[in-house]
């Protein structure tokens, strides 16, 4: 697990770009989602990110837990 403190960082701004250009999630093929049960729903290999605020008490899907790679605080 990565931990992101600032909201100037680059990787958030890529985020929230791609959460609202249709035309570029398409280009790079990507999917921005949210919600519990997306994140349950969804094969895990098809994940490549997940960010979590630090006030995420939900539980993670089988085979995924906080010390994965692809979860962002």
């Amino acid at each position: 697990m990565r931990r992101i403190d600032s909201p100037a960082n680059a990787l958030l701004k890529e985020i929230r770009e791609l959460g609202k250009k249709a035309k570029k999630r398409r280009e790079e093929g990507y999917f921005v989602g949210e919600g519990e049960r997306l994140l349950r729903d969804l094969p895990l290999s098809s994940l490549v990110q997940i960010f979590l605020g630090e006030d995420y008490r939900g539980e993670l899907p089988h085979g995924l837990s906080k010390e994965d790679e692809r979860i962002i605080l």
